[in-house]
C-alpha cells in the first residue's frame, strides 16, 4: 500500500505532471534582448540546467517513470555569471503557476533589485510565454505611480521583496521561494535574524511539499553564503565520458590547458584519467551525454556548482584571454575567480599586514603602569572560553592610544559563578591592576552564568562590567550610542536585570588594526609574546557586500586560528567607549565615581570608589 510520501496526493499533483524544463521547452522563447542566441529554449545548450530544474520541481520520476513528491526542500546553485541559471529559476516559477499553483516569493538584495527584476525578466517571460499571458496580472501600481512587486493567477501568487525589508517578509506566507543573488543580500533583516531562516519560517504551513531555491555567484572564501550553503549540500558536480577514455571526470580551470603567448594554439582539456588532451569541440559533445554526480548523496540539500566551462556559448579561448588580463591586477582576478569559474576568492595575506607584526614585534618595550604618559584609567577585555577566561588589561591614555598591561590566562569552569570560582580570580586580578571597566563576552552556551558573573565581579570588586554580544550584521557604529539602546537581560541566578550591550566587533577590529599601523597601541616587553601579536593579526580583513554596501569584514581563516587576544582588545575597546558612552565624552573616573552606575546598567548599587595610581589619572582624554 502506498504512502503519503510515495505518491503525490491529489491536492497536489494534477494529472499533467511535467518539469520546468520540458515545460520551458514547449512553451518559452528566448528575445533579442536577452542575448545573441534567439528562439525557443532549448536545454541541449545547457544540459546541466535540467538537473538544476528536476532538483526544483514539487514531483519527480521514480525508477518505475511514475511521479512521486520530491522531498528535496532547498537547492543551492553556486554558479558563474550569465551560465543560464537565472533563466532556469524562471522557468521553474511559470510552469509552478500553471502546474502547482501557490503562493511563491522572489527574494533579491533589495527592492530596487527587485524591481529591475521584474521589469527586465520576469515581464519579459509573461509577455512572451503564451500560457502565462490571460493567466497572470500585476498589482496596480501605487497611489505614487511606482510599480507594485506583486503578480496575482489563479489559485496563487508571486510576491518580490527586498531581502532588507523584514516588514515585507514578515507579511507572506509561500510554498516555493527564490533567493537570487544570495551573496548579495544582506547576512540578516534588522533584528528578524538571518534573511534564509526568515525566508524558510515563511514556508513552513506547506511543510514537505515546500521548497526554496538559493543562486548565487559567490565572493569571499569564508563569507561567502552561497559557499557556505553549497558546502553543507550534496555538492554535486557536473560529469561527462571523456572523449579519450570514456571514464566519467569533471571539469576545472586546472584540466584546460593553452599557452597564453600563443593565441594561435588551441586551448585543450586534459583528462585527470588518462591524461590525454581533448579538443574544446569534443568536450563540449560530451557534456551533452553528461551527469550530476553528487559528493556527499545522503544530504537532504541538493547542490550544483556551474562554471562557464560548461556553457555552449562561452569559448574558452575568451576565457583564457580574461584569465590573462587579469594576473597583474587583483581586482580582475577576482572578478574571474567569482563570476567566470564560480568559485569563491581567497585572498593572500597582505605583506602590509605582515611588515605590521614584525613592526609590533620590533618595537616592544620595557615600561609599567606607572610609565604610561598622561594615563587616564585602565579597561580590561575578557573573551570567555569552555575551560577558560582570557583577559587582556590596558590603561588609556589622554590621547585615547592604548598601553598593554597583562594577559592573563585563568583556567576554570566559566559556568560556575558561586564559591571561589574563575570569575573570583578575575575579580582579583581587575581589582589588583586598578582596572575601572570590563568589557564582558557574552556569546556561547553559557549567557546566564555570565549575566550572574557580571553582577558579581562588579558588586564585590568595584569594576565596572559592560555585558557585550556581537552583532549578526553590521551596525552604525562600534559600540550604541546613547543608553536606550541597550537591551536588558535577567541574570537567571539572581532574577536582576543586565543590561547587554551589541557591538560591531567588525568596526572594532578595524580601530585595532588602524591603530597598529600607526602605532597608537604600545606592547611592552617580556609580557607580549609573539603568538599573542599573531593573535592580534589571525583574522583576514577583506570587503564584503551589505545591502548593496561595501563593508570591511574580519574573518578567521580557519575554525582552528587563535584570535582570542584580538576578540580582548575588543572587548578592552568597548569598554573605553562604553564609559564615553554611558559619562558623557568628558568623562574622568572622578565622573564615574561621583555618578556611580548609570541607570539601566549591571544591577546593584554603586561600585566603591576607585583610585588609579597616578596623579595623572583625574584627566579625560
Amino acid at each position: 500500500m502506498p504512502t503519503l510520501l510515495d505518491r503525490v496526493p491529489d491536492a497536489l499533483a494534477p494529472t499533467d505532471h511535467i518539469y520546468p524544463w520540458e515545460w520551458a521547452e514547449q512553451h518559452c522563447v528566448i528575445t533579442s534582448a536577452s542575448g545573441l542566441e534567439t528562439g525557443p529554449y532549448r536545454y541541449d545548450r545547457a544540459p546541466y540546467l535540467r538537473g538544476i530544474s528536476e532538483a526544483l520541481s514539487p514531483v519527480a520520476k521514480d525508477s518505475r517513470g511514475e511521479w512521486t513528491l520530491n522531498l528535496t526542500k532547498r537547492v543551492v546553485v553556486q554558479k558563474a555569471a550569465q551560465v543560464g541559471c537565472s533563466y532556469a529559476a524562471l522557468h521553474w516559477l511559470g510552469c509552478m503557476m500553471l502546474h502547482h499553483p501557490a503562493p511563491m516569493l522572489v527574494v533579491g538584495p533589495s527592492e530596487d533589485y527587485c524591481r529591475r527584476l521584474s521589469q527586465l525578466k520576469l515581464r519579459e517571460l509573461l509577455t512572451t510565454t503564451p500560457p502565462l499571458q490571460d493567466k497572470v496580472r500585476q498589482a496596480k501600481e501605487s497611489r505614487f505611480g511606482q510599480e507594485r512587486l506583486a503578480f496575482y493567477f489563479p489559485d496563487g501568487s508571486l510576491l518580490l521583496a527586498g531581502g532588507n525589508s523584514g516588514a515585507d517578509l514578515r507579511q507572506v506566507s509561500a510554498r516555493f521561494a527564490l533567493i537570487d543573488d544570495f551573496d548579495g543580500c544582506p547576512d540578516s533583516v534588522g533584528v528578524e535574524g538571518s534573511l534564509l531562516g526568515l525566508v524558510e519560517g515563511r514556508l513552513s504551513s506547506f511543510g514537505a511539499t515546500a521548497k526554496v531555491a538559493l543562486i548565487s555567484s559567490p565572493t569571499i572564501k569564508h563569507h561567502s553564503k552561497i559557499e557556505t550553503a553549497y558546502l553543507a549540500s550534496d555538492q554535486r558536480k557536473w560529469t561527462f565520458p571523456c572523449p579519450r577514455c570514456a571514464a566519467w571526470v569533471g571539469i576545472e580551470w586546472a584540466n584546460i590547458k593553452f599557452d597564453s603567448d600563443k593565441p594561435a594554439v588551441p586551448v585543450t582539456y586534459q583528462c585527470p584519467s588518462c591524461l590525454e588532451h581533448s579538443t574544446e569541440p569534443d568536450v563540449k559533445r560530451a557534456m551533452q551525454r553528461g551527469a550530476w554526480v553528487a559528493a556527499y548523496p545522503g544530504r537532504a540539500v541538493a547542490g550544483f556548482h556551474v562554471s562557464a566551462l560548461m556553457c555552449a556559448w562561452v569559448p574558452w579561448r575568451q576565457l583564457v584571454d580574461e584569465w590573462a588580463d587579469a594576473q597583474t591586477d587583483a581586482t580582475k582576478l577576482q572578478t574571474f575567480i567569482n563570476l567566470r569559474l564560480g568559485q569563491t576568492w581567497e585572498r593572500a595575506r597582505s605583506t602590509e599586514q605582515d611588515a605590521t607584526v614584525r613592526d609590533v614585534l620590533h618595537n616592544r618595550r620595557d615600561y609599567d603602569a606607572s610609565a604610561v604618559p598622561d594615563l587616564a584609567f585602565v579597561t580590561c577585555g575578557v573573551d570567555v572560553q569552555g575551560d577558560r577566561l582570557e583577559c587582556l588589561v590596558e590603561a588609556w591614555d589622554k590621547t585615547g592610544a592604548a598601553w598593554f598591561l597583562h594577559h592573563h590566562v585563568l583556567r576554570g569552569d566559566p559556568s560556575v559563578t558561586e564559591g571561589m570560582s574563575v570569575w573570583a580570580e578575575l575579580g582579583e586580578r581587575l581589582q589588583a591592576a586598578n582596572v575601572l571597566a570590563c568589557g564582558l563576552d557574552s556569546g556561547g552556551q553559557i549567557t546566564g552564568a555570565i549575566y550572574d558573573a557580571a553582577l558579581m565581579v562588579q558588586e564585590l570588586y568595584s569594576v565596572k562590567v559592560f555585558v557585550l554580544k556581537g552583532a549578526s550584521g553590521p551596525r552604525p557604529s562600534f559600540v550604541p550610542q546613547k543608553r536606550s539602546d541597550s537591551t536588558l537581560v535577567v541574570a537567571p541566578r539572581t532574577n536582576r536585570r543586565v543590561e547587554l550591550w551589541v557591538i560591531d566587533t567588525n568596526r572594532g577590529k578595524e580601530e585595532i588594526a588602524t591603530a597598529l599601523r600607526r602605532h597608537d597601541r604600545h606592547y611592552r616587553l617580556p609580557h607580549t609574546s609573539t603568538e599573542f601579536v599573531k593573535q592580534l593579526f589571525s583574522e583576514e580583513r577583506t570587503e564584503k557586500i551589505v545591502g548593496g554596501t561595501l563593508r570591511v569584514v574580519y574573518v578567521k581563516p580557519t575554525d582552528r586560528t587563535r584570535n582570542e587576544a584580538l576578540d580582548c582588545s575588543v572587548y578592552s575597546l568597548a569598554a573605553r567607549d562604553l564609559l564615553r558612552v554611558c559619562f558623557g565624552p568628558g568623562f574622568t573616573p572622578a565622573t564615574y565615581r561621583n555618578q556611580g552606575v548609570p541607570r539601566g546598567a549591571v544591577g546593584g548599587p554603586a561600585p566603591r570608589p576607585l583610585s588609579l595610581r597616578t596623579p595623572a589619572s583625574q584627566g579625560g582624554f
